[in-house]
């Protein structure tokens, strides 16, 4: 169990290495393509996560983002 454990977070890691993890505040033009993730993985309305993530962008309160 440990040793399959430590192969799957070994390859998690190398997963991992090939992405790069983006705030969309710092990055708003990537803004329409993460809705559109959130609604093909949870078939929620894109337009909601928009309205969501623009509200988001808007809002300076001390909730992290």
């Amino acid at each position: 169990m440990y040793i399959l454990t430590i192969l799957a977070i070994a390859d998690l890691e190398k997963m991992m290495d090939k992405y790069e993890i983006i705030k969309i505040a710092e990055h708003s033009e990537w803004l329409s393509q993460a809705a559109e993730w959130f609604h093909q993985k949870w078939q929620i309305p894109k337009s909601a996560y928009l309205e969501s993530m623009e509200a988001s962008l808007k809002n300076h309160s001390v909730i992290p983002q």
